[in-house]
């Protein structure tokens, strides 16, 4: 397979030196080129800044969007750094599975391994933050374990486990749309990952593995899916589980 990483200079790069991060500030936005598919990927040092999942604020009361998450982060004096779409939900805005929030399961793990739409491509996952740190793991894995998580998100199919990719994947597959994805590369290091271009599951899953160096990797949505990175990508949309990067 052709492989091609480069920085998109013309496109992307404009963009991104408005942010103008340190080097050691724990957050850091890039774009990438594999295959021929542009992509931009906020990575996350969470030994320096914090990754939450959010989906309802203290009253109960339904976020519903990006923006709602910034401004409700700025209410209680945190910076949204990062802002992405968590994994799938219903038409009801409630996410289709588990959904947990500082140890609180606010939505129960499904262990339903047949229906229709990506989430139920065997095998699918969670992504979580316990206390060593971030991981992604096979649904039924996850409930053997009886993990005690502070946050987690569950969606469909597992992009990667342990390397490797799912099983379903197939190489030059036409199945393409925009997509987005979470991705650890470390215990303390986690991959948020948007495709700016039309992506299959292959592709996006060897980009992972093979450029940002994730073990493994979940996918979260396709074609509705937003990265939000205040004054440098300015992009919105209705959402029930939400994945918010601050300090």
């Amino acid at each position: 397979m052709l492989l091609i990483v480069t920085v998109c200079a013309l496109l992307v790069a404009p963009l991104l030196r408005s942010q103008a991060a340190p080097p050691d500030s724990g957050f850091a936005l890039r774009p990438f080129e594999y295959n021929g598919s542009r992509f931009t990927v906020a990575t996350v040092d969470l030994k320096k800044v914090q990754l939450k999942l959010f989906w309802k604020d203290s009253s109960g009361k339904k976020l519903g969007s990006l923006t709602s998450l910034e401004a409700y982060l700025k209410r209680n004096q945190r910076t949204l750094l990062a802002g992405m779409n968590a994994g799938i939900f219903d038409t009801a805005f409630t996410p289709l599975g588990l959904h947990a929030e500082r140890g609180r399961v606010l939505h129960p793990v499904k262990t339903r391994r047949s229906g229709y739409g990506n989430f139920y491509l065997q095998p699918n996952g969670v992504f979580y933050i316990d206390a060593t740190g971030a991981h992604v793991t096979d649904t039924l894995e996850f409930t053997r374990r009886n993990l005690k998580v502070f946050e987690a998100t569950q969606s469909g199919p597992a992009l990667l486990l342990n390397k490797k990719l799912h099983p379903s994947f197939q190489v030059g597959s036409s199945n393409r749309l925009p997509r987005n994805a979470i991705g650890v590369s470390s215990l303390t290091t986690v991959q948020l990952v948007i495709s700016d271009d039309w992506v299959n599951f292959d592709d996006l899953a060897k980009f992972m593995r093979d450029v940002l160096k994730c073990t493994d990797a979940l996918y979260l949505d396709g074609n509705i899916s937003k990265l939000r990175v205040p004054n440098v990508r300015d992009e919105d949309g209705a959402f029930a589980g939400m994945i918010g990067v601050y300090r």
